[in-house]
């Protein structure tokens, strides 16, 4: 086997239940401990393990949410590997609270994004600038600061 095949079997591994089970126990391949527990006592161990951790978080903070920490970690892992997801998430929170806010519907009650939209403008860093607003701006500065161009 080459290096990226054992690279891939060492991944398979490292995510498998088995592996977790030698770690907790520090146990070799060879150990009888390992080599004589059923998939089944296995399994048992590994869903015991976590719900002793459930059981400790939640007696260290009685407010604990399982359901609530798993889709927090969940977002977190897709705000780092989709790119603009916390923009698109933001947006769609600000549509959500809008709509329940008298202040984001027309004449007729309906909700629009108009009024959502013209409080937020386009990102200055997305915004387009020509030469000429850039050196006008840097001479607005330097007159401020009283420097002259050089």
């Amino acid at each position: 086997m080459n290096k990226s095949e054992w690279d891939r079997l060492g991944e398979l591994e490292a995510d498998s239940i088995h592996y977790w089970y030698r770690q907790k126990y520090n146990l070799p391949l060879t150990d009888p401990r390992y080599t004589n527990a059923t998939p089944d006592q296995i399994r048992l161990e590994f869903y015991a393990d976590i719900a002793w951790q459930i059981k400790r978080l939640r007696e260290q903070d009685p407010d604990f949410d399982l359901e609530a920490e798993l889709e927090n970690r969940k977002f977190i892992e897709k705000a780092k590997s989709e790119p603009g997801f916390i923009e698109d998430w933001c947006k769609e929170m600000e549509r959500k609270l809008a709509e329940n806010n008298e202040e984001f519907r027309d004449e007729e009650g309906k909700f629009t994004t108009e009024k959502i939209e013209a409080l937020n403008p386009e990102p200055a860093h997305t915004k387009e600038v020509t030469l000429e607003e850039i050196e006008q701006a840097e001479e607005e500065v330097r007159k401020k600061d009283g420097c002259k161009k050089s």
